[in-house]
């Protein structure tokens, strides 16, 4: 039975197709009753709590095969990848051909980060934390957490991300969250304000990657 689904912090369209049983998220973002919801959100997976999100009704398949014989069919699902960007805050600091070991959910992935400084693993629908240990250091991992660009937390988020201490991500702007947004803004050749505004969310979002 279809139904509306109200975003809670955490929510991405691959851990709402695991939750109500669809083997593609795109049964339901593609929806034509989720058209608002794709002009407000273009990343699926970068949604906000309060969000409304149409969960059509599944629909069964019909298949035609002989009878009295044992059939295989095989369902394709989506993957969820998890992609981190390791980089040094100082020019001296690299990340690139670093040993790794990420922690999600009862699966342990090791390997060594490229030259650039990235990891990439399939890891399972429905990860809502993990953990990276490398050069001895642990970093916790919200998956799916991100705000999207347009609001206080999403552009707190992703400056704390880069480097830039805003603060805690709350959605309250202090003089710390200002202080970081002039130094992004000086870093990048933005007009130093303090203030978030359009040109600053699109080169964060840019610089940030998403």
């Amino acid at each position: 039975m279809s139904k509306i689904h109200i975003v809670k912090q955490g929510d991405t369209l691959s851990k709402l197709a695991k939750k109500y049983g669809f083997n593609n998220w795109r049964k339901i973002y593609d929806h034509s009753d989720n058209a608002e919801l794709r002009q407000k959100r273009t990343n699926p997976n970068i949604l906000y709590p309060g969000d409304k999100v149409f969960i059509p009704d599944k629909t069964l398949m019909d298949e035609s095969d002989e009878t009295e014989k044992r059939h295989t069919f095989r369902i394709k699902k989506d993957k969820l990848w998890l992609r981190i960007f390791l980089k040094g805050f100082c020019d001296d600091q690299q990340f690139s051909g670093k040993p790794y070991r990420l922690r999600v959910k009862n699966q342990i992935f090791e390997g060594t980060t490229d030259s650039d400084g990235m990891l990439e693993h399939e890891i399972p629908s429905g990860t809502n934390t993990g953990m990276l240990i490398i050069e001895d250091k642990e970093y916790s991992l919200k998956i799916g957490h991100l705000d999207p660009i347009d609001t206080v937390t999403g552009w707190q988020a992703r400056l704390n991300n880069l480097g830039y201490n805003a603060g805690k991500v709350n959605g309250k702007s202090n003089n710390q969250t200002f202080s970081a947004i002039e130094e992004f803004q000086c870093d990048h050749d933005l007009k130093v304000d303090g203030i978030a505004g359009s040109n600053t969310q699109t080169k964060l979002e840019e610089v940030h990657g998403c």
